[in-house]
């Protein structure tokens, strides 16, 4: 890759995000030398483009697949859409997007191609309530990874997607072996671009552990989900992880703590103006502590 394309790409998001080279180059390096990567003068050693990258919440890859596709900044705007309604719940416009993409010449390499699959394996299941059909997409899907002995983030996350569609179908056992399978991948992923992908597993894997009874190895993991949470600054699934903590803490007859943990997990709800789960942990609550009394 060009030392000019590198800085064109660095510039380019550093700008989008209204950031300055020092703010960019704080910790990481000299502001000189962002200035220089920009101007395409030096090329960075791959210690130095990891963290620009991690900055900018960009992987390494972004930047050899603006090479080497020039519709690159489309497709990434496609994927981000459909994560951004994945959260959202909106698996029927999901549905509809990936159907008019389907046969389009830039999402046929096995990387775009398997980013598809995986989320057509997902509506089938919350559109069409087709459970087999599901799996038996998600599954294709992971077959697509280069080696089945290293997952990268992508396929831990599929795993991640086929471990919830067990949960959701009430198979706690088979679905806390899939977590338990992602959580090992991920360990190996040699460098993790997105910790929220351990989030997600962590606390995935604690509800499914409280639902088969197992309080104190959901606790554990509730504590490390929250652990990464503070290490990165994140409130990714910060208050579910306090709610879910407060269960567990709960079935272990630590009812005072358990209060307190649901507490906070309303405080933090509220910041995120997450009325719907505010409103269902202040029910608990008001359970619990009139059990408590």
């Amino acid at each position: 890759m060009s030392t000019q394309r590198i800085g064109e790409v660095v510039r380019e998001i550093r700008k989008y995000l209204n950031i300055s080279q020092t703010e960019l180059a704080k910790g990481i390096c000299t502001q000189a030398l962002i200035s220089k990567i920009e101007k395409g003068e030096v090329i960075p050693s791959a210690e130095i483009l990891y963290y620009i990258a991690k900055r900018l919440g960009i992987t390494l890859d972004y930047f050899f697949d603006r090479m080497e596709n020039p519709r690159f900044t489309y497709v990434q705007e496609f994927f981000y859409q459909i994560r951004k309604l994945i959260r959202e719940r909106n698996y029927e416009e999901v549905a509809i997007l990936i159907k008019a993409e389907k046969n389009n010449p830039i999402f046929q390499n096995r990387k775009n191609r398997q980013f598809l699959v995986w989320h057509e394996g997902i509506c089938a299941y919350y559109t069409e309530q087709n459970t087999q059909k599901s799996l038996d997409l998600l599954h294709q899907a992971l077959n697509m990874a280069v080696s089945p002995d290293n997952y990268t983030e992508k396929e831990v996350e599929i795993l991640n997607s086929i471990g919830i569609i067990y949960s959701e179908e009430k198979q706690f056992t088979k679905s806390a072996e899939i977590f338990s399978t992602a959580i090992k991948h991920m360990s190996n992923v040699t460098l993790v671009q997105d910790y929220t992908i351990y989030i997600r597993l962590f606390y995935n894997y604690a509800k499914v552990l409280t639902k088969l009874g197992n309080f104190s190895s959901s606790l554990e993991y509730c504590e490390r989900g929250i652990s990464l949470c503070l290490q990165h600054e994140y409130l990714y699934l910060f208050g579910e992880l306090h709610y879910q903590k407060g269960e567990n803490l709960f079935h272990l007859c630590n009812k005072e703590q358990a209060i307190e943990f649901f507490r906070k997990s309303i405080i933090i709800f509220e910041l995120q103006q997450n009325n719907i789960f505010v409103d269902y942990v202040r029910k608990r609550l008001a359970e619990v502590e009139s059990i408590s009394k």
